[in-house]
């Protein structure tokens, strides 16, 4: 293991839009297909500040150099035929699209509202049976900056801190930071150079999952918050020609942390991080990758038959590797699946490629039981965080009508789709921006993760900036005391309570 110090910053940025059948792309925005492959549901369409990609051929990871921030991107996910791309692990990073330029379109059609009914990549459905219960209310608290202008919240501990990324003054860098009881720390150069991954994405308390360069090459990392030390943990041995090791993506309480790091320059496998050594656990025959792990040692995330293709979920305890696929276990031709996160009661998020490989839901995995968190008009669903209420947030694409550009048409009615953050509990999946205070300036994006106490952090839009929000549950009218209501954003304190009692 070998130790640096913790000094002062460097960032990213990034615009990737995914696009869906009858799409229509910018003039700077180009598809991404494999040659070999078979089916393709949704192609993709990326676009950054330049168009300087360098993708792995073995499909395991892909990364984007950046021109604007001199900086390149790594992402991961990455299936044969599957169109995980440019997905980081844990965080998910197709992640910065703005309605204005929403990436999922189609054309010569539009939201019905008479029948209640469209047509989506699955053909004609109902439209999306999403709860509007409103019993649960939150305070939004935006997590401020570094000094720029945009920043984005990953994880939180059940003691309320969050960690996440942020732009430096100028938005020239993006930094990792540490939000602490209001207070924001730069925590560089953990994931904060010229290579990094989403994130970071895991706090247990008192460390942090990540990564960081040594000696020109990203390796997994743990960075210790009372003492700013950052252990570099060994690595599976391999290394990419774009100088990338692996990366840490979650930590338990014993500081067990998972992660993956690559064995050549082409092909990585999940590692188990435990009492000072990295194991490899493993994979179906390919490549792997391992999302997080519990306080009992139980670990999550997906993995490739020997043909480097598609991944399935898998379930992975005292040595041995199961795999969760809701469609066709150990059948990698007909199914891909992603698991995300698990609670400490053993409860599993994730998402996977419905049977007519039209969509991706989300599922939750429970005592052998597969619930479809999938919505029948969303293209996309797909879980990041439960607590161990069994409480799940995720991002959710959402349609919604508007006029395109078609070359032999002009211009038509369309639908498209924009991210959504979601609320799961007890059966119900809630948009979370229907339980934030009405008419406020937000609009909830992304949501990666919740910690025991229902707190959720994630980012959305203020302004046509993102900025990582912490969403507090309301649920009494003494959080408005104080200076609660002016934390909370309230004009004044009768405005908060009113909010407590009523939700308005």
């Amino acid at each position: 293991m070998k130790y640096i110090n913790n000094k002062f910053p460097l960032l990213i940025t990034l615009t990737i839009l995914t696009a869906y059948s009858n799409c229509i792309f910018s003039s700077s925005t180009g598809s991404i297909v494999d040659p070999d492959l078979k089916v393709m549901p949704i192609p993709i369409a990326m676009t950054g500040y330049d168009d300087g990609r360098i993708y792995d051929q073995g499909k395991n990871l892909t990364s984007l150099k950046d021109d604007y921030t001199f900086s390149t991107i790594i992402f991961s996910g990455r299936s044969k035929i599957g169109h995980r791309l440019l997905r980081d692990l844990k965080a998910n990073t197709a992640s910065t699209d703005r309605r204005d330029n929403s990436d999922m379109v189609i054309l010569n059609r539009s939201i019905n509202e008479d029948d209640n009914s469209l047509l989506s990549v699955q053909g004609r459905i109902n439209k999306d049976p999403v709860s509007t219960d409103k019993s649960i209310k939150y305070f939004i608290t935006d997590m401020g900056t570094l000094g720029g202008t945009e920043s984005f919240a990953y994880g939180i501990s059940d003691s309320g801190e969050v960690i996440g990324a942020s732009r430096l003054i100028g938005d020239t860098e993006t930094h990792s930071f540490l939000n602490s009881k209001g207070k924001i720390k730069d925590l560089y150069p953990l994931n904060s150079e010229s290579i990094q991954t989403v994130g970071p994405s895991s706090i247990n308390g008192g460390e942090i999952a990540s990564g960081v360069i040594n000696n020109g090459i990203y390796y997994p990392a743990i960075y210790s918050i009372k003492t700013s030390k950052i252990t570099i943990l060994d690595s599976l041995g391999g290394i990419t020609p774009y100088n990338f090791n692996g990366v840490a993506t979650s930590i338990n309480k014993s500081g067990q942390a998972v992660g993956y790091s690559y064995i050549d320059y082409i092909n990585r496998h999940a590692f188990l991080y435990s009492n000072g050594a990295v194991t490899d656990i493993g994979s179906f025959g390919g490549y792997s990758g391992a999302t997080a792990i519990n306080n009992k040692g139980r670990i999550v995330g997906f993995a490739s038959g020997p043909d480097n293709g598609r991944a399935h979920a898998f379930f992975y305890l005292n040595g041995v590797m199961k795999d969760i696929d809701p469609v066709a276990p150990l059948d990698f031709s007909k199914s891909e699946s992603y698991a995300r996160d698990i609670n400490n009661n053993g409860d599993i998020v994730g998402e996977f490629l419905t049977k007519d490989q039209s969509a991706f839901h989300g599922f939750l995995y429970s005592n052998g039981v597969f619930t479809d968190l999938g919505s029948k008009n969303s293209p996309e669903t797909v879980p990041f965080g439960i607590n161990d209420l069994r409480q799940i947030v995720g991002v959710k694409y959402s349609p919604y009508n508007d006029v395109c550009y078609d070359p032999n048409l002009g211009f038509v009615p369309c639908i498209k789709f924009e991210a959504h953050a979601f609320f799961y509990d007890k059966k119900k999946l809630v948009d979370l921006n229907t339980l934030i205070r009405p008419n406020s300036d937000w609009k909830l994006s992304w949501a990666f993760d919740i910690n025991n106490n229902g707190q959720i952090v994630g980012y959305g839009l203020v302004n046509d900036k993102f900025r990582a929000f912490l969403l507090t549950p309301a649920t009494n009218e003494r959080q408005c005391k104080g200076d609660g209501w002016k934390i909370y954003g309230f004009d004044d304190q009768n405005a908060c309570i009113m909010f407590v009692k009523t939700g308005k």
